[in-house]
């Protein structure tokens, strides 16, 4: 038990360490360093990090762009219980329909993910439940105009109203719209 124990203790002071390493670097170093630092980390089963690793590999931060990249590295966050990749896998696969960046809106961007309403809006459900005020936002829109789900307009204001008290305009603005 105690050589267990001693082994726990001494992984949890190499990650500490390497938990401060990855941070200097994310403060002082270029944007491909901190992608390595990260992504080193992530592999090394560092859960939280999954999340960051994919959004360097949709942005093409440090990294060439690249969204199975990004679906994978998110997907492996979600299953793991990351609300801000739940988020983003509903963004994904909604292909964020309704906030589309002029880059978004080419077909070819996307490569071989196809929308699924109807996975997004769980995710998005997820997402939501856990908190996320991004998450809730979507979730209003998505109840407003019933994609990937019955048209409710009581439902779309919950999540409008839960968003719009956590600071998000979008949601400010809807749930005014509907009063």
């Amino acid at each position: 038990p105690f050589v267990a124990w001693y082994m726990n203790k001494k992984l949890e002071r190499i990650i500490i360490v390497l938990g401060v390493i990855v941070f200097i670097i994310m403060i002082l170093a270029p944007v491909r360093w901190r992608f390595l630092a990260i992504y080193s980390c992530a592999k090394l089963r560092t859960e939280y990090l999954f999340c960051d690793v994919g959004t360097y590999y949709y942005h093409g931060r440090g990294v060439p762009r690249d969204i199975k990249q990004a679906r994978y590295w998110w997907e492996r966050a979600a299953w793991n219980g990351d609300r801000r990749a739940e988020r983003r896998m509903g963004g994904l696969l909604s292909h964020r329909t309704g906030c589309q960046t002029e880059a978004e809106k080419d077909p070819a961007f996307w490569g071989d993910i196809h929308v699924d309403y109807e996975k997004a809006f769980e995710w998005y459900a997820k997402a939501a439940d856990k908190g996320d005020r991004h998450a809730q936002c979507r979730l209003g829109y998505f109840y407003g105009q019933g994609i990937g789900t019955k048209r409710d307009y009581f439902k779309s204001l919950c999540w409008y109203r839960r968003s719009a008290v956590q600071g998000i305009t979008t949601a400010q603005y809807w749930v005014g719209h509907y009063y």
